[in-house]
């Protein structure tokens, strides 16, 4: 199960002039604007990749939960002829309580000049954490409101065809702004590169402005996902497998499988991919924008009621105290505890209720097959039986199926002498094979469904 760390030890020395920009390319840029570069360098100021490794390996590097991870990463791409040159400039970094705005977008120069732009996805800040779950019920939140002033900066600062891409909400901030921008922006886009991020409300994904740009749009989700199939995402996509099994591991795009430069590809989303997917979307539909809301708030009112900065110094207190989410959901105000227990018996139900129905569709399907199972069955038995025709066509394909091994009664039927044969005879040692049970007959009550 090879990894982009497997890909960057064995095709990383090929430099772009070598081997163009392709998928994986456009994968690894993605995840660059995760790491902490607001630390080290100014918005109007350029670094390379092995520059900034040497500015961040001493200290805090990634700005998720996958630290160590990525300081593996960042250390795999500083070695790498192919990456350690591009050029990283024009950091837009912001973190608004106020505005429960968690914006941070770069953009990486290819070496023939190509600007692509990479928007951050949720970091480990409460306010971020927040305004994923505004996507909910707001037709706009203020992180992509700035992921379109960004494009339109970077267009307008260019002036030359571009890329755009992200993972998880990076990825939906990529697709929002190349879905709005103006068409003469949308003109330069070369593609918009979506990494298991959420989709668009139903109004924009059936509005003419995507559906301008909606074949450059590539988006790519495991086979568990979990983030990706939130909203309405685009409708072509890849499915890729990973290393990991479930759809919370799954989400970290390191955890890809690849071979060459290409990603290894899944038949399809898992069960659970999809039914996530039907949930929440039902969730969403079921409930008032100001309820969705009012369960945004709570939820977050029990978080700040733990006194706590981070969800990485939340998971760490919870370590110590796993009790301390109820007993912060304890200290709130009836209020809120209200729309809390209201929005969460809403989200049970709604599971309930689609569990049940995916029940009903599995029992169905194996009703369906243990009767074409018997029937196939009883049509076999219907041909070992004395004065079945053996030149009837049906009779012959039914014995065509049987195992060669299996010794087939003689079908052919021949006229006592009424002279020597008694019609009431009934000597066993000649009337008992016609009611012999077969072998057949003996398995067919075991299949009964």
């Amino acid at each position: 199960m090879s990894d982009l760390f497997d890909y960057l030890e064995w095709r990383g020395d090929l430099t772009f002039d070598k081997d163009p920009f392709h998928d994986l390319d456009a994968l690894i840029l993605s995840q660059i604007s995760y790491f902490s570069v607001e630390h080290i360098m100014r918005e109007d100021e350029s670094l390379t990749l092995g520059e900034i490794w040497d500015k961040l390996k001493d200290g805090d590097l990634s700005s998720r939960f996958t630290e160590k991870t990525d300081r593996r990463f960042l250390e795999a791409l500083s070695l790498s002829d192919r990456y350690k040159d591009l050029t990283v400039t024009n950091l837009v970094h912001k973190l608004d309580e106020n505005l429960e705005m968690q914006f941070t977008a770069l953009t990486v120069l290819l070496p023939d000049g190509t600007p692509y732009l990479s928007y951050r996805g949720t970091d480990i800040s409460m306010v971020g954490w927040k305004e994923d779950l505004a996507l909910a019920y707001s037709d706009i939140i203020p992180g992509q409101r700035m992921a379109v002033e960004y494009l339109k900066l970077m267009a307008a600062a260019y002036q030359k065809p571009l890329y755009l891409g992200g993972h998880s909400k990076g990825g939906n901030l990529a697709l929002y702004s190349a879905t709005v921008c103006p068409e003469e922006i949308q003109n330069l886009i070369k593609g918009v590169y979506v990494y298991d991020g959420p989709g668009l409300t139903e109004e924009l994904f059936h509005s003419d402005s995507y559906a301008r740009i909606k074949d450059r749009v590539h988006a790519v989700l495991p086979d568990q996902s979990m983030v990706g199939v939130l909203l309405m995402h685009p409708e072509e996509y890849t499915v890729v497998k990973s290393s990991k099994s479930t759809g919370v591991t799954q989400h970290n795009p390191l955890t890809w499988q690849v071979l060459g430069t290409h990603f290894v590809l899944a038949e399809d989303r898992k069960k659970d991919s999809r039914y996530v997917e039907t949930v929440t979307r039902k969730w969403v539909e079921e409930n008032k924008e100001e309820d969705l809301k009012s369960f945004a708030d709570a939820m977050f009112d029990v978080l700040h009621a733990s006194e706590t900065e981070s969800i990485e110094e939340l998971l760490q207190k919870i370590k110590k105290n796993p009790a301390l989410l109820f007993q912060a959901y304890r200290g709130t105000d009836e209020e809120t505890q209200k729309a809390f227990k209201t929005t969460m018996s809403a989200m049970a139900g709604t599971a309930i209720h689609e569990a049940k129905a995916e029940f009903r569709e599995a029992t169905s399907e194996i009703k369906e097959l243990g009767k074409a199972f018997t029937l196939q069955k009883t049509k076999k038995l219907l041909d070992l039986l004395p004065g079945k025709n053996a030149e009837d066509p049906a009779a012959l394909e039914q014995k065509a199926d049987m195992p060669e091994d299996r010794p087939i009664p003689d079908a052919s039927f021949t006229e006592p002498d009424s002279e020597t044969v008694s019609p009431l005879n009934t000597n066993p040692a000649d009337s008992s094979s016609d009611l012999t049970p077969t072998e057949d007959t003996a398995d067919s009550d075991d299949t009964n469904v």
